[in-house]
């Protein structure tokens, strides 16, 4: 855990991704910790053990947590460490990829409904029939989607 830094204009900033937004908070380790004097106290002195532990800032962005009391200069260089328990980006898939997966999801359903239907059970029939109803609709809908949306280059 690092010490919180300060910018030039006396803004708070995370050790680890130079973020701004915090919440105050206890880590869970100074929670268990007070949770263990409890017990083994055996009363208030031991449950009043966590509100006597300093509150650590919290960053909102990377969720790390950083000390307060000794701050640091702000360095940007060090503020560029990735986070090893930060998600990563979400990629999202292009139209081409989406059209893709509802064509293999719609002949995925096809295959479901000659199973069913030699299989002999109705209700299977049934559900992969409506099944494959929706994926056409979906599949034509996203083709629709592709035509109309203005070309980018």
């Amino acid at each position: 855990m690092m010490d919180i830094q300060v910018d030039e204009n006396g803004d708070l900033r995370c050790a680890n991704c130079g973020g701004k937004h915090f919440t105050e908070k206890r880590t869970t380790r100074a929670k268990l910790a007070g949770g263990g004097a409890a017990v083994l106290t055996v009363g208030v002195a031991g449950a009043a053990a966590p509100l006597a532990t300093k509150k650590k800032l919290q960053c909102k962005l990377c969720g790390t947590y950083n000390k307060q009391g000794n701050a640091q200069p702000f360095t940007p260089a060090a503020a560029g460490r990735p986070n090893p328990k930060a998600r990563p980006e979400k990629k999202e898939m292009s139209d081409n990829e989406t059209l893709i997966s509802f064509v293999m999801l719609t002949i995925g359903a096809f295959i479901g409904v000659c199973w069913a239907i030699s299989a002999g059970t109705v209700g299977w029939g049934i559900a992969a029939g409506l099944f494959l109803l929706f994926m056409l609709a979906a599949t034509a809908g996203q083709v629709n989607d592709m035509r109309n949306k203005p070309d980018s280059n």
